[in-house]
């Protein structure tokens, strides 16, 4: 060993090189969706295989973080998605947007979360993929945490904080703080409030 280094001083710098290019190509991506259209703010990290449809209807603030495989599919052009400041989505999410997805500042989003903000019509006597579809907008909330595998369906708000647990299917809106879970998913509880410090036994 020579003298002064340190066991694995080697695998210590190889590993932080490979973050430095993993990081470098995560920006680089970031940089091609801006020229393709996209609003991109400062800092954002973009995986590998992530797809974006119709990129001028895409705004993404500052630290957002879009992990591989996340596909914002947006199927009309005046449909838009906005993720706010250092939010995060998981592997493989889906959004499927027609009229809007909104998704708030510091926001969790689990792997392969679908967010549909559309349905088509099922009227007896039309085949269904022949009937137009009826959209609403999709709002999550600051702060929130979307659980892994989770849907959220048309016209749903996620409230402000709200925890959705894994595996939910979000037919109606989740108040601010509350945790919600189930298929479809119900409000089981609320988010605790912070502990309050213990007393000082010196008394200072």
């Amino acid at each position: 060993m020579t003298p002064g280094r340190r066991p694995g001083g080697w695998s210590r710098g190889l590993e932080g090189l490979r973050e430095h290019l993993r990081l470098l190509a995560d920006r680089c991506r970031a940089r091609r969706l801006r020229l393709r259209g996209a609003q991109v703010g400062r800092k954002v990290g973009i995986g590998p295989r992530v797809r974006v449809d119709r990129p001028w209807g895409v705004a993404l603030g500052p630290r957002v973080r879009l992990e591989q495989d996340v596909h914002l599919k947006l199927v009309v052009d005046g449909a838009r998605v906005e993720i706010g400041e250092r939010a995060y989505l998981g592997p493989g999410c889906q959004l499927d947007v027609q009229q809007g997805v909104r998704i708030g500042h510091e926001v969790l989003v689990g792997p392969g979360c679908v967010l549909v903000d559309h349905d088509h019509g099922t009227e007896l006597g039309t085949a269904v993929a022949r009937q137009p579809c009826v959209g609403a907008p999709i709002v999550v909330g600051d702060g929130a945490w979307i659980g892994a595998r989770v849907v959220l369906l048309r016209g749903v708000h996620v409230g402000r904080g709200a925890v959705v647990g894994a595996g939910a299917v979000v037919t109606t809106s989740i108040p601010a703080n509350a945790i919600a879970v189930g298929v479809p998913a119900r409000v089981v509880g609320e988010r605790p409030s912070p502990r309050a410090a213990a007393p000082d036994p010196s008394g200072a």
